[in-house]
């Protein structure tokens, strides 16, 4: 699956991370995305997955509903950034 490649790349990168002693791959996703760690921290909570033969989709809810939804991803990467303009747009 699509979904367990990109899972295990994104493992790898992490451990990469911290074994060459860059920075805590946890701040690096907060820079990288400071608009969904906002949302994560303060907000709601995302969802983030794979739809077999549709690639991903990625939503940011609340407790009043879906805030923002792409379904139209073809990677983990593409996912992300959406979700990232998503928010940015909506806040």
């Amino acid at each position: 699956m699509a979904c367990q490649a990109a899972l295990q790349e994104f493992r790898q990168e992490l451990r990469r991370a911290q074994s060459t002693k860059m920075a805590a791959p946890l701040d690096e996703i907060e820079r990288t995305y400071p608009a969904i760690a906002q949302w994560v921290r303060g907000s709601g909570w995302i969802e983030i997955g794979e739809q077999e033969g549709f690639g991903f989709v990625v939503r940011a809810l609340d407790y009043g509903g879906m805030v923002f939804e792409d379904a139209n991803c073809r990677s983990l990467a593409e996912a992300l950034a959406s979700l990232e303009r998503g928010l940015n747009d909506a806040g």
